[in-house]
């Protein structure tokens, strides 16, 4: 976006990426496998993408591209099953 766009809507600079915002939710998990923010920004992906199930959800997640795995902060070769993906 250019910067006279971005000035001319004063909105725009108060959007930022969800991962950022999701990154300040406390997680009160004992051993955390994953970030929390990790694990959200998966469900919410899954949900935006129509996968309404979390067994769906972590079916996609096992598809997702290896550079949409680093920007969500997902090990390379893992990504967060039915069962950690219905706890958060």
């Amino acid at each position: 976006m250019s910067e006279d766009r971005a000035a001319a809507n004063p909105s725009n600079r108060f959007v930022r990426p969800f991962v950022a915002a999701l990154a300040e939710v406390t997680d009160f998990s004992q051993q955390p496998q994953y970030p929390i923010q990790t694990l959200l920004s998966v469900i919410l992906l899954g949900l935006l993408c129509g996968q309404n199930t979390v067994l769906r959800i972590a079916a996609g997640a096992q598809r997702t591209l290896p550079s949409r795995r680093r920007r969500l902060q997902l090990p390379p070769l893992r990504v967060p099953s039915r069962s950690t993906l219905s706890w958060a």
